[in-house]
């Protein structure tokens, strides 16, 4: 319980005589204006002019843990209503310095953070300060330089002027231009509710890709667990997306908001007599228990295969040197004033790691991190190699045998060097195909590696829900080869009781045995896939059947199309219930967000048996929400790099690939969806 203000029991309180009305981003207010002396923590202001809400509708201030609003703005917001409070301590003389600072506590215990009035605690951050300029008075408004979501998707980067953004404390999340925000949930697998807020399954939220706003050249980096919201409703956990629409208007360009959920991560200051604000890694309560010991983790975005293997283009000799599995995290030393941290105790004796731990989490993180400062040093590559790295696996590629073998002895010396131990089982040394993260790589080509084929050719039929899983989870690596994957994959995890034990017993029937035997047919058979060429078109062919979305991705290549990776996904209950146009629509939506992670924005055509432009254009249909078109237009009509041309024939060639030989000779009527 506090106490709530009353007026009449203040002795100096005055009526200021005047009313106001105020619109904020859930709704409004009617008030009239006073004052009062206002004390916060220590510091007294005398006078200050305020405003008390007389008629609020709706439910903001009887839902939410607080009374009111305390505007830390600049005074051209305040318009004619008075000097906001900041101004008057300093106008009052009751501050050291004309800063405040923040320090938002996200870890749910009762202390929630802290508001300091003058200065800043050095004690809540690393230095250095990031100080950024304010770009116009008001807000709290600074320049953003580009959001990005994982390496896949960016934002504000089309212009050379990035975008604006409002820091600002009392946003609860970090708000952005609508169509912006829609792609960004639909990235990380939001799902809209009737309310407007965006759900994510808990369970992903390890997963979930990377988002970074790159502000004054300095990178802020949120993972899932720091953009997701954790809530319990009725005993069960929910998380929702830290992320909302809000279109502000601007001369200046899009405007984002950084709320809550972003400067929870970051100790920031607003320093008035500068005008500028900055932000800076906070201290948590870890580094204080280990004697300040400053350990710094950079978490490198793991990017796909895909982002990976364009680099490989055109490299017709490799190298793979894998990094010994049981050498790699032990290869790395711990810092003595760390080494408490990973304390335990076994057999009633205590010991620690000098070495990283396996079971660290951030082991792999940090492991990575040392091998890239490691290849950082090495120098006289030739200008033709090409070095990736992912975790312990490195591939280097050149466009000749001798460049690639004069790479392969450097990054091997260099290696050696730094104490990494190279598998001499697992190198494979300067040929024109190797074996990289489950791939054959050939130039132009890429196929399953032959240990993964013979893996699942020997796996008899599942008999618990334990052993589906495992095939099915090696299965959905070799997806792209498989046209009909989600087809056999909807029907054998419809047998998997999510609440059953792994050693649960399967009802395996004829027809389970029918679909287990489709995949591992598909896999055994599959043909080399051509890797993806950015200097050519992409070609999309896309269908959708039994409640699956389907498509295979094309180029050409000579004279014919190499298909190079065969999508499908299953539609989700609601879209599966639409009626046929609409499924072709929202399938149309799915294959083509599957794809842009193979196309990465380069220019594709995108072939489909309806007119989905035109469905969408003229739908006046209660089959779909509001939010679910706004998702499928964002996706098919506002991606740039995309081309969707309607056709009431498909190459038979293309029509065997996708299972859709019974169309060929189909006479009846194709629907476009226009009526």
């Amino acid at each position: 319980m506090h106490n709530k203000f009353k007026a009449f029991e203040s002795s100096t309180y005055a009526h200021d005589g005047r009313v106001f009305g105020i619109h904020y981003g859930s709704g409004h207010l009617l008030g009239v204006m006073a004052r009062e002396e206002l004390k916060v923590g220590s510091v007294t202001v005398q006078n200050q002019v305020f405003g008390e809400a007389v008629y609020e509708p709706g439910f903001a201030f009887v839902l939410a843990q607080f009374d009111g609003v305390l505007g830390l703005g600049f005074p051209q917001l305040a318009e004619e209503l008075g000097s906001p409070v900041f101004d008057s301590m300093i106008a009052q003389g009751v501050l050291d310095e004309p800063v405040f600072s923040f320090y938002l506590k996200n870890n749910g215990s009762g202390f929630g953070g802290e508001l300091l009035f003058g200065g800043v605690d050095e004690t809540r951050f690393v230095s250095p300060i990031n100080w950024i300029p304010v770009t116009q008075k008001g807000y709290w408004q600074i320049r953003l330089d580009v959001v990005k979501v994982q390496g896949a998707l960016s934002f504000c980067y089309r212009s050379t002027k990035g975008c604006q953004a409002i820091v600002d404390t009392g946003t609860s999340l970090i708000g952005g231009p609508a169509r912006d925000i829609l792609l960004l949930q639909q990235f990380i697998g939001a799902t809209p509710t009737a309310v407007g807020e965006y759900l994510i399954d808990c369970v992903r939220i390890s997963s979930l890709p990377v988002v970074s706003f790159l502000i004054n050249n300095v990178e802020y980096s949120l993972t899932g667990e720091q953009y997701i919201r954790r809530e319990t409703l009725n005993n069960k956990e929910i998380c929702f997306s830290g992320f909302q629409s809000i279109d502000v208007p601007s001369s200046a360009g899009p405007v984002w908001i950084l709320g809550d959920v972003f400067l929870s991560q970051f100790y920031s200051i607003y320093d008035r007599g500068h005008n500028r604000s900055c932000r800076r890694d906070k201290k948590d309560w870890l580094e204080k228990k280990c004697k300040e010991a400053q350990v710094t983790v950079d978490r490198n975005d793991t990017c796909t295969f895909y982002q990976i293997i364009k680099y490989l283009l055109g490299a017709w000799s490799s190298s793979s040197v894998p990094i010994k599995d049981k050498n790699a995290f032990f290869s790395v030393p711990v810092h003595p004033e760390t080494q408490p941290i990973l304390a335990f105790t076994f057999q009633n004796a205590q010991y620690t790691w000098t070495r990283l731990a396996q079971g660290y989490v951030d082991s792999p993180a940090v492991f990575s991190a040392a091998v890239q400062r490691t290849l950082a040093k090495m120098t006289d590559l030739p200008s033709t190699v090409c070095v990736l790295q992912y975790a312990d696996d490195l591939i280097i590629s050149s466009e000749t045998r001798e460049d690639c073998e004069k790479a392969s002895i450097i990054v091997c010396n260099v290696l050696a060097q730094a104490g990494f131990k190279a598998s001499k089982e697992k190198l494979q040394w300067v040929q024109p195909k190797v074996t990289y993260l489950g791939h054959i790589i050939m130039p132009g080509l890429r196929a399953i590696s032959t240990d993964r084929v013979q893996m699942i050719r020997k796996m008899k039929s599942p008999q618990t829900v334990q052993q589906l899983q495992s095939f099915l989870g090696l299965v959905n690596y070799c997806r792209s080869w498989i046209p009909d994957c989600a087809i056999h994959d909807k029907y054998l995890r419809s047998l998997i009781d999510r609440k059953a034990p792994p050693k649960t017993l399967l009802n395996w029937t004829d027809e389970a045995e029918m679909h287990f035997a489709a995949l591992k047919k598909a896999i055994t058979t599959a043909p080399s896939l051509g890797l993806p060429s950015f200097e050519r078109e992409f070609y999309l062919h896309v269908r959708e059947t039994e409640g699956v979305a389907m498509g295979v991705l094309l180029q050409q290549h000579g004279s014919t199309y190499r298909p190079v990776a065969y999508l499908s996904k299953k539609l989700d209950n609601v879209a599966a219930g639409m009626p046929a146009c609409l499924r072709a629509v929202s399938a149309a939506a799915i294959v083509v967000q599957m794809a842009e992670k193979i196309v990465l924005s380069h220019p594709m055509i995108v072939y489909t048996s309806h007119q989905v432009g035109a469905i969408l254009h003229n739908m006046q249909t209660q089959h779909m929400t509001a939010q679910r078109r706004s998702g499928y237009e964002a996706i098919l009509l506002a991606t740039k790099n995309l081309t969707i041309q309607p056709t009431s024939s498909i190459n038979p060639a293309l029509l065997g690939v996708l299972g859709m030989a019974d169309m060929i000779d189909d006479d009846s009527p194709r629907h476009y969806g226009t009526s």
